[in-house]
């Protein structure tokens, strides 16, 4: 047993060492080396992935995506191949969407932002029915990989850790005990329901 102990380590070691040589070869696939947006490159060839980095390796891009596609891979996104780690980033290599980015779409009809709007509704609903799992159940301001986010006490500026409960949440966002609050103004956010969402959609 002890003679095996040595294996995973040597593992760990040897992947750690083709990290490096992986990004080089996936960005000698990539369009001119050049960002197709901040953070994100964009495969030459007609190879239909993107390749982007966060500046952390906690709540990130691919623990979302590692996420719903186990959780909900029905959903219209990105699929995740592959994800790692170097000098402190994150790398996340994901399937491209096919469409029109909004920004580039000179004017909306009415119907245009009613189907737009339709669509949105329909994927926010569909966030909110899967549930949390049973270890993390009444959690808030919690991440798809356990971590927390942005704590909206520091503008967004810190993360923070997950709260076990709403009331945690919003008694660290004031002075007063909640409790002398009214409870028709209480009791509603309280027994309101705890869903995913996006973080663009999160409490600001």
């Amino acid at each position: 047993v002890a003679f095996d102990r040595p294996f995973p380590v040597l593992i760990r070691v040897l992947k750690r060492l083709f990290l490096r040589p992986k990004l080089r070869f996936y960005l000698l696939l990539t369009h001119d080396h050049q960002y197709l947006e901040e953070y994100t490159w964009r495969f030459r060839f007609g190879i239909p992935l993107i390749l982007k980095f966060t500046e952390r390796t906690f709540s990130t891009e691919a623990d979302a995506l590692r996420f719903l596609n186990a959780a909900a891979p029905h959903l219209p996104i990105p699929r995740l191949i592959d994800s790692f780690e170097l000098d402190g980033f994150t790398y996340t290599l994901m399937t491209k969407i096919r469409g029109h980015r909004l920004y580039g779409v000179r004017e909306l009809t009415p119907e245009d932002l009613k189907l737009i709007g339709d669509d949105l509704v329909a994927f926010l609903y569909e966030l909110w029915r899967i549930p949390q799992p049973a270890s993390l159940r009444g959690q808030v301001l919690l991440s798809a990989s356990g971590h927390g986010l942005p704590h909206p006490g520091s503008l967004n500026e810190k993360h923070g850790l997950p709260y076990p409960s709403t009331q945690e949440l919003y008694q660290s966002l004031t002075w007063e005990d909640l409790s002398t609050f009214p409870p028709d103004v209480v009791d509603p956010v309280m027994n309101d329901d705890i869903v995913w969402v996006h973080t663009d959609l999160r409490m600001q």
